[in-house]
């Protein structure tokens, strides 16, 4: 996140965003996500620490809130920004481990941008 342009609308941050986490999920066919998640879950179920991997982005991203100049991003908490990027996990890459078949459309996109900016928007 570091990258990003100060002068970046929410707007624009959020489809940069989702589109880069689109890719990622494009990169590992939805078969082996699937395979992975059904093995971690009968192994160790829903451990409570299921979602913490999205932490990694709560720091660089109240970084750039506090460097945005377009006073467009909302400033967090650290535990609302957490709770945040955990439902941001959940709207782009869950819905590919799940293999929904909306995953990857237009109509995903769409949806994981306009909540992500609902979350995130000052």
């Amino acid at each position: 996140m570091t990258q990003f342009n100060p002068q970046l609308t929410i707007h624009d941050f959020v489809e940069i965003f989702v589109d880069k986490a689109f890719a990622n999920m494009n990169i590992v066919s939805t078969k082996v996500m699937r395979f992975y998640d059904q093995r971690y879950s009968l192994k160790y179920g829903l451990t409570a620490d299921y979602l913490d991997c999205a932490n990694v982005l709560v720091d660089p991203y109240l970084e750039l809130c506090q460097k945005n100049k377009a006073n467009t991003f909302r400033l967090l908490s650290v535990a609302e920004a957490r709770f945040i990027f955990k439902c941001g996990l959940t709207l782009v890459e869950r819905i590919f481990a799940n293999q929904d078949p909306i995953a990857g459309t237009a109509k995903h996109r769409q949806i994981a941008v306009d909540n992500a900016i609902k979350l995130l928007a000052a």
